[in-house]
């Protein structure tokens, strides 16, 4: 069973998966209680679906860009469980989890997260061989920054807040998805994870570490 944990910003996310159906899934606004919430989130997840920690064998955490704080959260708590029990980690990139949720789309699309002070992280995808594709590397920007740079019909998903959707809306270039097609969704993130499995890459849990970005002036 894979247990999927994301803790990269605000917007927290559990699943369960069995590696044939999402037993459970939980999404919801910690407001920065990561540390309080997590573990007791964890432990009554499993109990509804009438499962322990026993049960798991993978547990997948979305390894960043996101918050210093809420990414060592996650991390941390992927790899205590690791060490005491022996489960393997299966790190994912918190854009491809966003991105892999999205319909083919023939523009390109703009994945994004909240990474405060009025600045946002986020990468840029293609629609390649069946699959979106990051285009590019991850980038610390600012909303404003991107409404000047499109000059094509665009796709933006993600962490959107109210200032983020007034810039955006003078662009007529740019399309914002619709709300549910913006959430991380923790079972995304726990299927990656077992197509990660399947590829029976090793992962050593004990030099993983969180995927900052760097802040940047202006």
């Amino acid at each position: 069973m894979i247990l999927a944990i994301d803790t990269a910003t605000k917007s927290l996310g559990i699943a369960l998966q069995d590696g044939h159906q999402v037993l459970a899934e939980t999404v919801w606004n910690g407001k920065g209680y990561h540390t309080v919430e997590l573990a007791p989130e964890v432990g009554l997840i499993l109990q509804r679906v009438g499962a322990s920690l026993v049960d798991i064998d993978t547990v997948a955490v979305a390894i960043g860009p996101g918050s210093y704080t809420g990414l060592r959260i996650g991390l941390a708590f992927a790899k205590g469980l690791s060490l005491a029990r022996g489960i393997i980690i299966r790190p994912i990139s918190t854009f491809d989890i966003l991105a892999q949720i999205q319909p083919k789309q023939n523009k390109p699309m703009f994945t994004a997260i909240v990474a405060g002070r009025g600045r946002i992280a986020g990468c840029w995808y293609r629609w390649e061989r069946n699959a979106w594709k990051p285009e590019g590397t991850p980038i610390n920007t600012t909303w404003e920054a991107v409404k000047d740079t499109v000059d094509e019909k665009v796709l933006v998903v993600g962490e959107i807040e109210e200032d983020g959707f007034q810039r955006l809306s003078t662009n007529n270039l740019i399309e914002i998805a619709p709300p549910a097609l913006c959430v991380r969704r923790p079972s995304v993130l726990a299927g990656l994870a077992m197509k990660a499995k399947k590829s029976r890459k090793k992962v050593d849990s004990g030099t993983l570490i969180p995927v900052y970005l760097e802040p940047q002036d202006g």
